[in-house]
């Protein structure tokens, strides 16, 4: 089943295109997000909490939400979702999939989808694309498929990204994450590297 939440990235480059592509690939590509090696240099070195929308992410959202919102109420009713979904992606939608849409879209239960619903949904929506990213990587990664990530993980990662590969850099990720002390990193472990690092 078509699920307008679950696809708004295709919605959002079919908008970009539209308008000279002036939405950045990194914004229309979200989908692809889980397939991608995620940089150790990214993530050691950016300060930006993570789930938070960039603001050009908010400014893409904002203007897609008002280019659908055709009478300008503030507000996108059921009929101009589906106006929406034929006329970017030229999907008919149908009445069960309009009504899955709009119940998620809807995060408080007011009837109504307003321009907090929308950008609070874009925002759920990152933070569940990351920890796809982030379990994809640490599947990615666990050789022998075992759960862990171990020092040797470690390493083949470091030296995938160009970074020397040296036991001093792993004791520093162990000695930062390892916080049962093991000597590896459980998926738990792993994920809390990425917690407030935006890539």
């Amino acid at each position: 089943m078509f699920s307008f939440c679950k696809n708004v990235g295709l919605i959002l480059a079919k908008y970009s295109a539209m308008n000279g592509g002036s939405v950045s690939s990194s914004v229309t590509s979200s989908r692809l997000a889980p397939y991608r090696t995620i940089s150790v240099s990214n993530f050691l070195f950016t300060e930006r909490p993570a789930d938070l929308l960039t603001d050009q992410e908010r400014t893409a959202y904002s203007r897609l939400f008002k280019e659908m919102d055709k009478d300008k109420d503030g507000i996108i009713s059921k009929e101009e979702l589906k106006k929406g979904l034929q006329d970017f992606i030229g999907y008919e939608a149908t009445d069960s999939e309009l009504n899955e849409s709009m119940e998620v879209l809807d995060k408080d239960k007011d009837g109504k989808v307003d321009i907090k619903d929308f950008l609070d949904h874009m925002q759920a929506r990152k933070k569940e694309t990351r920890l796809e990213a982030i379990r994809f990587t640490f599947e990615m990664w666990d050789s022998n498929a075992d759960g862990f990530i171990e020092r040797g993980d470690l390493k083949n990662m470091l030296k995938a990204v160009g970074e020397e590969p040296s036991d001093d850099k792993v004791d520093k990720i162990l000695n930062a994450s390892d916080h049962d002390k093991d000597g590896k990193l459980s998926f738990s472990e792993f994920k809390d590297i990425f917690k407030d690092k935006h890539f």
